[in-house]
């Protein structure tokens, strides 16, 4: 088995319970059942995901099987690099200039500065009042806009 058609359990979104006899791992919104491998041993509930593999056969099936030390070998040394310099992949990408929605408020706000903990919003309202911006929580951005307000025209 070569490790390109090897990915660590560990490494995407699954449950930690099985569903009928088989791992249930979610991407993207959907979900997939993978059988446990023929000659992988019984999984139980609330697994380790770091002692399985999700193994996709030369036929193209996905199967469970048990991982080798050097399947997570890889994995924990990107994870230890990664929490060692405070690196982190941010679940959305907003910068200054990008309309977005607030789950506090209704309508559109345009992003005016980024903190570390905080997003400064305004919106076309606010321009000529006494407070034109508010201070939010990053925790209260809900998503960009849609449609044409983000779009980028060259």
């Amino acid at each position: 088995m070569s490790a390109m058609n090897k990915v660590l359990l560990a490494s995407v979104m699954h449950l930690p319970e099985l569903i009928n006899g088989k791992v249930c791992v979610i991407n993207n919104g959907n979900y997939r059942l993978i059988r446990i491998g023929k000659y992988t041993h019984k999984i139980e509930d609330n697994f380790d995901p770091m002692e399985y593999c999700i193994y996709t056969t030369k036929a193209g099936y996905d199967c469970i099987i048990s991982s080798e030390p050097k399947d997570r070998e890889g994995y924990l040394v990107n994870k230890g690099f990664r929490s060692l310099l405070g690196i982190y992949k941010p679940e959305v990408s907003y910068k200054v200039d990008d309309k977005i929605h607030l789950h506090s408020r209704n309508g559109i706000y345009t992003i005016s500065d980024i903190g570390k903990d905080f997003l400064v919003v305004t919106c076309k309202k606010w321009q000529y009042t006494d407070f034109p911006t508010l201070k939010v929580h990053k925790a209260d951005f809900k998503c960009l806009a849609g449609g044409i307000k983000n779009a980028v025209f060259e």
